[in-house]
């Protein structure tokens, strides 16, 4: 059965890191949550961590996953993060999301893993976007004048 991790609401520009132990018969993975108060931009890493011998037994991960999902009817697939890799899940829209992490054991004992999240604010449009908009709606205004006076002279 997998173990439940609550982060609740990821704040902007502030780190939040989890882990456990996963990829055993008695956990073979773990259910991250966590909600987005405002439209963000969420990176994430995951990564294996180095294997615990205690006496003559080794836990070990071999691989590791991470699926992001947003939360809905259905839910949605966003992508999945894996072992040693840093992925940016960009312009999520405020509300809940879960993370479902599963790992495959070196020998069927488990090991353990960490995954760290940072969101960000999501990018509005800067003066050059609002410069290209306003540039677009000028010249449609344009033309429709344009077009106005040829219809009226005909």
């Amino acid at each position: 059965m997998a173990n439940t991790i609550a982060l609740g609401t990821l704040v902007p520009n502030i780190g939040t890191g989890t882990g456990g132990f996963i990829g055993s018969a008695v956990n073979p993975g773990d259910h991250i949550t966590f909600s987005l108060g405002l439209k963000s931009d969420v990176g994430g890493s995951g990564n294996v961590s180095p294997p615990i011998t205690l006496g003559t037994i080794t836990f070990a991960l071999t691989s590791l996953s991470a699926k992001f999902y947003a939360v809905g009817a259905p839910n949605v697939f966003l992508g999945e993060l894996t072992d040693g890799q840093t992925k940016t899940f960009a312009n999520l829209l405020t509300g809940d999301y879960f993370i479902d992490v599963t790992g495959t054991s070196a020998n069927g004992l488990g090991g353990t893993y960490s995954l760290s999240l940072l969101s960000h604010a999501a990018s509005a449009p800067g003066p050059a976007g609002f410069l290209f908009v306003g540039g677009a709606a000028a010249m449609m205004a344009s033309r429709r004048r344009r077009q106005k006076a040829k219809l009226a002279l005909a």
